[in-house]
């Protein structure tokens, strides 16, 4: 009788324990999962930010698409104050000296943003792996940047889709 009363016990106790591994092996998957949305969406928050930030857009031209997203800005850690010096330079706070161009580009298979600012290199940062870029102007030079991003997941592509309107 108390065999099998101990045999009971430690099944109780194995069966408790492999719930909690199945569930812990659950938690971590889908925190996994959550960081890479994370990772996406800050992408795509990062690329609408510089379209709303734009002073110019080169390419895609208007009505058209594309694979690459180029477009000019100011350069947004050069402070104010700095940029309408007119010792040191003219008080246009928009001169292209104070300008960056960035691009956003699939190379090897990652989402790449290259920040170049006049004729220094382009400094390169990776941002996700992904297998397409489709960007989309629509509605003239004042008009709507769609961009797409397909994302390979484990199991499925996923398309990751924002809009922002270009200033």
């Amino acid at each position: 009788m108390e065999a099998m009363f101990a045999f009971m016990l430690v099944f109780m106790i194995l069966g408790a324990l492999n719930q909690t591994l199945i569930n812990a092996a659950k938690v971590r998957q889908n925190t996994a999962a959550m960081d890479q949305a994370i990772e996406e969406f800050h992408a795509l928050l990062t690329i609408k930010s510089d379209i709303e930030a734009a002073l110019t857009l080169a390419n895609p031209a208007v009505n058209s698409t594309g694979s690459r997203l180029v477009l000019n800005r100011v350069n947004p850690d050069l402070p104010f104050t700095d940029r309408i010096d007119s010792v040191l330079g003219s008080a246009d706070p928009f001169e292209s000296a104070e300008q960056l161009t960035i691009t956003y580009e699939i190379q090897d298979g990652v989402l790449k943003r290259l920040v170049k600012q006049g004729t220094s290199p382009a400094v390169v940062q990776r941002l996700i792996p992904a297998q397409t870029l489709r960007v989309e102007r629509t509605g003239g030079a004042r008009g709507l940047v769609t961009v797409s991003l397909s994302i390979e997941g484990p199991r499925v592509t996923k398309t990751r889709v924002i809009k922002a309107a270009v200033r």
